[in-house]
């Protein structure tokens, strides 16, 4: 058994369109279910905790999972490490959109280290996104990864966060208590992020 060496917590901020399955792709990652039923409260937005290990180490999400029509603000935001911009796989329009989700991240955190990602849910669905417009939007939007993701089936959901959590650990470098200092490393410099099918 791996010896966990540390913990860390990183609070990633999901949005996107309404019905693109926000809500449920973390039911499947915190609780590895699924349902058809919309969450109550739906219009206030929901904030939830998942502890996964990698890489020999803890760590804990702190999810921020903003409805659709909830008007995000720098709260939301505030001490987030990266945030998740959610589009319908069996929706061309929801693809679109993530532009403008990812730009409200970006007027709120100016962190070079802060990690952007986006997620295409319903792939268990007839595929109505080309993947013409998906590379087209991963070169625009300088991601590097693309996953495919079904919250329904778990299909990617599981592998989706863990590769956050691994690219989170990478990019912030958390201190390791049994060497003090010397466990920091730097930064990396360029804002890198990750497209999420």
């Amino acid at each position: 058994m791996a010896k966990i060496i540390d913990r860390a917590k990183y609070k990633i901020v999901i949005m996107g369109d309404s019905d693109v399955g926000k809500s449920s792709l973390v039911k499947r990652f915190v609780e590895d279910a699924w349902s058809d039923e919309k969450p109550a409260n739906q219009s206030k937005g929901v904030y939830v905790t998942k502890e996964i290990t990698v890489n020999n180490q803890t760590i804990k999400f702190e999810i921020v999972d903003l409805a659709f029509d909830v008007e995000a603000t720098a709260s939301d935001f505030s001490g987030a490490k990266g945030c998740i911009a959610v589009f319908d796989y069996s929706s061309p329009d929801t693809i679109q959109n993530v532009r403008n989700f990812l730009g409200i991240a970006d007027r709120f955190v100016s962190d070079d280290g802060f990690l952007r990602c986006i997620i295409g849910n319903k792939a268990d669905m007839e595929k109505k996104v080309e993947e013409s417009v998906i590379e087209t939007i991963k070169t625009s939007l300088n991601v590097s990864k693309v996953y495919e993701c079904s919250a329904k089936t778990g299909t990617g959901v599981k592998e989706m966060f863990e590769d956050i959590a691994k690219s989170l650990i990478e990019q912030n470098a958390p201190v390791d208590n049994n060497k003090g200092k010397k466990g920091n490393k730097a930064k990396k410099e360029k804002k890198r992020g990750c497209l999420l099918l």
